[in-house]
């Protein structure tokens, strides 16, 4: 259709002044008008977009049907509105040149110019303030409701809100008077201190175990329960609460974690118990102030029980090497014997000849030349010089067999009655010889024993019967070994004993180059009454014994095998025990 330029120059000056978008296209869709609203919109002036195809600018227009729609205003004479949100609230804009551009908009009308026109007129106006109102007001009206539901929810849960307050709190009571019943049947003594060692709380078990009623424990310091009182004799553990509060409070605070085994505890009439510590710093406390959990365990019947025990092991000890003990006392008695059945004829002879001379000088003198001659000729005989040269010989061999029995009988002595049970100046060296002397008949039918002692090894505070005991424990053990090995190989073995210092520790070592001991065992080596001996030749106590025994020395008992090759046992015993703090000590396998 052809219709005169005059119909949009008359129109032109107009569209400018709209403030909405406008355009005007032709029945063919192209534009012939391009107002300065569009061009600020879009960046893209009048002279670029007259001409253009409005579905060049506008793509989206063949794929929402709005082509179709703008065709039929010129055939219908009918204005057309379309609304954005057909394609999500924006006409992308595909200019001549350059990138696409994407104009927000919410609504497009167009509309014939005049009945029977050949242009028509497009205006897209901006309304997306008006549904930003909209959505606005929908979204408040939908917290609205949300807010007087949650209020009606909130009603209703205050109207169970006091039932549910009461049963917690009936509960929170009920849990409380639980855990104070734990607390107070609890066979342990429990107590709660402050990081200045004052007792906060204690259980029933506290005041039944040391004679305190609550009120007295209370506000008072921990470390008085392990420090003699005044004019009481020491009898182990601490010297001073100063130890105490370095050692059980200060280490245990700055750790989180202590435990020590086997410590001294004062009851109220001045006995000691035998008690193992634990303690655990409390990591959320109400009032802000650091608290501590000790738990008291009392093995004062454990360690007599232990003691027995330990007696009744060694007397076993005792028992399996009487035979050979026997044995060992037997063979230089025999000597002894011999010897002295040997000089007695030796001292008869010799008893004769004093004879023969005084019988002599009692002649007259005629007569003793004779006799004289009588008697060098005695003296002179092979027989009588024989018994003058083996006299001597068989006196020091008399003697020696003495002193091998006086050594046994002290070495037995000290292993049935060991005397002292207090910490005393022992000679270790002393000690490893008479383990030696005793064990001797375990391990001399398979194998040899060599020992290299320190000639300057300092004197360590023992317990010397029982540290002998584990000496001979380490050796019988040991000897059995290298007899396990003989009856299988016929290999004769070495055990070789050693003492040296080390580190301001005295160190005893035993080793033997036996069949070793396998994976398995050796988890299990320090174990009460575990045994791989045959049932009546162990009681699977021995290894124990030792580990105990070595424990309450403040030492260490250590030890490496290998299968085929030996077994070394090393105990370690700090020269200075008083500047060893009580501890548990850990006898760890290392494996080869």
């Amino acid at each position: 259709m052809n219709r005169p330029s005059i119909e949009i120059e008359d129109n032109t000056a107009m569209l400018d002044l709209l403030p909405i978008g406008s355009m005007i296209v032709d029945v063919d869709l192209r534009i012939c008008k391009w107002n300065a609203t569009l061009a600020a919109w879009t960046g893209i002036k009048a002279s670029e977009a007259t001409g253009e195809k409005l579905t060049t600018l506008f793509p989206n227009l063949y794929q929402t049907l709005y082509e179709k729609r703008l065709r039929e205003v010129f055939d219908t004479g009918l204005p057309a509105v379309f609304s954005a949100s057909l394609h999500r609230h924006f006409l992308p804009i595909r200019p001549r040149f350059g990138v696409p551009l994407a104009m927000m908009v919410q609504q497009a009308e167009a509309r014939l110019m005049g009945k029977d026109s050949a242009y028509a007129l497009v205006t897209i106006q901006d309304v997306s303030l008006q549904h930003l109102h909209i959505n606005q007001l929908k979204q408040e009206r939908a917290e609205l409701v949300a807010t007087q539901e949650r209020m009606e929810t909130a009603f209703e849960w205050l109207e169970v809100s006091n039932t549910e307050l009461r049963r917690t709190q009936r509960e929170i009571r009920e849990s409380q008077e639980y855990t104070d019943n734990i607390i107070g049947s609890m066979i342990d003594m429990l107590l709660v201190v402050n990081r200045d060692g004052l007792i906060r709380r204690v259980n029933r078990s506290v005041c039944s175990h040391l004679g305190y009623t609550e009120f007295e424990l209370i506000h008072q310091n921990l470390a008085l329960m392990f420090v003699p009182s005044e004019g009481q004799e020491q009898s182990g553990g601490f010297a001073s609460t100063v130890d105490v509060q370095q050692v059980l409070i200060t280490d245990l605070f700055a750790k989180g974690k202590l435990s020590v085994s086997d410590l001294r505890c004062r009851t109220r009439e001045g006995k000691w118990l035998s008690v193992n510590y634990s303690g655990s710093v409390m990591k959320h406390v109400a009032d802000n102030e650091p608290s501590a959990v000790i738990l008291l365990q009392d093995i004062t019947d454990t360690k007599r029980i232990q003691n027995e025990l330990a007696r009744a092991q060694r007397m076993e000890s005792l028992g399996q090497l009487a035979g050979g003990v026997a044995h060992e006392i037997n063979t230089p008695m025999q000597c002894l014997a011999s010897n002295i059945e040997y000089l007695d004829d030796a001292v008869g002879s010799m008893v004769q000849v004093a004879t023969q001379c005084r019988e002599m000088l009692a002649l007259p003198a005629e007569q003793r030349e004779t006799e004289a001659k009588k008697l060098a000729m005695h003296l002179e005989s092979e027989s009588f010089t024989e018994l003058c040269k083996d006299s001597p010989e068989a006196v020091r061999d008399a003697m020696d067999a003495v002193r091998r029995v006086i050594d046994i009988v002290r070495a037995m002595r000290a292993m049935t009655h060991p005397g002292t049970k207090n910490f005393v100046a022992t000679d270790l060296n002393e000690m490893v010889r008479d383990a030696v002397t005793i064990s001797a008949n375990r391990w001399r039918h398979c194998g040899d024993l060599k020992a290299d002692l320190c000639p300057d090894l300092p004197s360590v505070r023992t317990i010397p019967g029982d540290m002998i005991q584990v000496v001979m424990h380490l050796l019988v053990n040991a000897g059995d070994a290298l007899a396990e090995q003989h009856e299988q190989t016929g290999i004769h073995g070495m055990i070789h004993v050693r003492t040296k210092v080390e580190d301001r520790q005295v160190v005893i070592e035993v080793e033997d180059n036996g069949r070793g001991i396998s994976a398995p065992i050796r988890e299990r080596i320090f174990e009460p009454f575990f045994t791989t001996k045959e049932v009546g030749r162990g009681t699977g106590q021995g290894l124990s014994v030792c580990y105990q025994a070595v424990m309450r020395h403040h030492g260490t008992i250590d030890f490496t095998s290998k299968v085929g090759e030996g077994t070394l046992f090393i105990i370690k015993l700090p020269i200075d025990p008083d500047a060893v703090k009580p501890r548990r000590i850990i006898a760890s396998a290392r494996r080869n």
